[in-house]
């Protein structure tokens, strides 16, 4: 099935086994009622150490601790439009953060509560740092474009003059191919070229580079190396023991892959290759994972670990169900199965970089200015409202309800017989929320007031058990009045497909319980008679939905196809 917005999980006391739960959303990070991480421009880079977070904007890296507070690290001037790339070294009770950013090198030094931060300026450092990793208790820089890297002194020794100067010389070695990535699993260095990828141990042997043979204190696995590379080097991640990227080889293959130190495994199914591979129109473009940079994270929520990638610019026209130009995917490792992450209107999910910092999982969005905390319990979508200055403003946020979708896969009888569809139930739990549990009033209520009432001094009517009266229609559940009259309306709504699903028709589409009803078991009736169906299941909600079941009472009303 396709599905958006929805993941499968075990749950052995269901009918099924299986359930179905939603995506997580994301909410602005407020601390003592202000609003944290707000800046001027989207940031290019998020990153942590150990005790801090550091986010990349423009040119400036600002440092903040786990209670936000900002620190700017003036120190720090990065060249613009460049990608940045990042590394750790504990030492000690010091913790070393390299930034690379295509020309200079910046090391920040922790020390407990003293930081600082300096430019490297070692006459044998590479003169276009691109990847950095740290292994071996050293840092690893790449020269771009170019099979090279450098090694750092142990430990990171010296200074800023001096680090990547060791017996007066530069330590350097070479990669098979063209260097697009490093990272380090298991106490190996992956060095990512093209279409292979070196593995590295830390063990001292004996390199020939120009002619010249030198110790060097690390030794490549001649017999043991990846057939695949790696094509866009931001879709690799690292985490929970495996890593997972965006892989090609030399035959044109190009697919996703995880390892966990072994041979790597394709996680890609037969759609998410046909997305891959295929154009998408006559005029031959080909897919925005091809086309575009790829972002792409590993996380892990209630025991299940899921890889996302997106590629393409989100375009907010308005318009529903724009896959063509941009893609948001999302692998879970329990199930192994794939889906889409969308937004209120159909396109990709706009989450770009995530950090996992101060027990949150941190994230920037495409074309915005703000962190967000994304977590399985937030079930909208906020954006920063740009009209508003005030970032503490009680509209200085949009929320967006969660846009939920499923395709079923075609459904036939054998031979290829005519059916028909008396009913299909579905059953789920849906708003199962305080805000609409509950029988306090909503946002947008309305009481009755009587004629001798004024806006300084309001009298209400009330009943003979002094219960306010509240004017019909009005007591319905919102975000607020503005999001709930204007923005949207919550429903769930039932399609039917013919036609393998190029084209839907709509069955019937169902609003919210004003009453606040969260257990529903709906069916849908008089849904015609076909060979070949597929159906679609729409849900706009700023609660979660849970998927229980599902069942259709079919008969066979004609012979075979034939």
């Amino acid at each position: 099935m396709d599905c958006a917005n929805w993941y499968t999980v075990v749950a052995e006391s269901g009918k099924k086994g299986m359930a179905m739960y939603p995506a997580m959303g994301r909410k602005h990070i407020t601390l003592f009622n202000e609003s944290k991480l707000v800046f001027n421009n989207e940031p290019r880079q998020i990153f942590k150490s150990i005790d801090y977070l550091y986010v990349v904007e423009g040119s400036k890296v600002y440092q903040f601790d786990k209670f936000y507070n900002r620190k700017t690290l003036t120190a720090i001037t990065l060249q613009l439009g460049t990608k940045i790339w990042y590394a750790t070294l504990a030492v000690d009770t010091t913790v070393y953060t390299m930034i690379t950013d295509g020309q200079d090198i910046f090391v920040i030094t922790e020390n407990g509560s003293s930081v600082s931060a300096a430019k490297v300026t070692d006459v044998n450092r590479p003169r276009a740092p691109a990847y950095v990793a740290a292994f071996g208790n050293r840092f690893v820089v790449s020269n771009s474009k170019t099979p090279n890297f450098f090694l750092t002194q142990i430990d990171l020794a010296g200074d800023p003059t001096n680090y990547f100067t060791i017996n007066s010389a530069p330590l350097f070695a070479r990669a098979s191919g063209i260097i697009n990535q490093m990272a380090v699993l298991h106490n190996q260095l992956y060095i990512f070229c093209n279409f292979t990828t070196d593995v590295w141990a830390n063990i001292v042997t004996q390199v020939t580079v120009a002619g010249v043979t030198r110790t060097f204190p690390w030794k490549i696995n001649s017999s043991y190396n990846f057939d695949y590379g790696i094509s866009d080097p931001e879709s690799l991640t690292i985490g929970f023991g495996r890593m997972v990227w965006l892989a090609q080889n030399a035959d044109g293959l190009v697919s996703f892959v995880a390892t966990n130190g072994q041979a790597p495994g394709d996680i890609s199914s037969q759609a998410i290759n046909v997305l891959l591979e295929n154009s998408s129109d006559p005029n031959g473009t080909l897919s925005p994972f091809l086309l575009n940079e790829v972002s792409a994270f590993i996380y892990q929520y209630e025991n299940t670990i899921f890889y996302r990638a997106s590629a393409g610019e989100y375009l907010d026209t308005g318009e529903l169900d724009i896959t063509q130009t941009a893609y948001s995917i999302e692998y879970n490792f329990e199930t192994e199965k794939w889906g889409r992450v969308i937004e209120a209107n159909g396109e990709r999910n706009r989450i770009e970089k995530h950090v996992y910092y101060n027990n949150q999982h941190l994230v920037t969005v495409q074309n915005d200015p703000v962190i967000y905390q994304m977590s399985g319990n937030i079930y909208s979508n906020e954006l920063r409202n740009a009209a508003q200055e005030n970032q503490n403003a009680t509209d200085a946020f949009f929320r967006y309800p969660m846009r939920y979708e499923l395709v079923t896969k075609q459904l036939f009888l054998p031979a290829y017989a005519e059916f028909v569809d008396d009913y299909v139930q579905i059953d789920f739990v849906f708003g199962n929320q305080s805000f609409y549990k509950s029988s306090a009033p909503f946002g947008n209520t309305v009481f009755l007031v009587s004629e001798e009432s004024t806006p300084e001094v309001p009298i209400f009517i009330v009943t003979e058990d002094n219960q306010y009266i509240i004017e019909e229609g009005t007591n319905t559940p919102s975000l607020n009045d503005i999001f709930y009259n204007t923005l949207f309306k919550p429903h769930i709504e039932l399609y039917y497909s013919d036609d393998g699903g190029v084209t839907f028709t709509t069955a019937d589409l169902r609003e919210f319980s004003a009453l606040g009803e969260y257990e529903w078991c709906m069916r849908w009736y008089e849904l015609g008679a076909s060979r070949n169906r597929c159906y679609k299941l729409v849900c706009v909600s700023s609660a979660p939905i849970v998927i229980l079941g599902a069942v259709r009472n079919t008969r066979r009303v004609s012979g075979g196809g034939n």
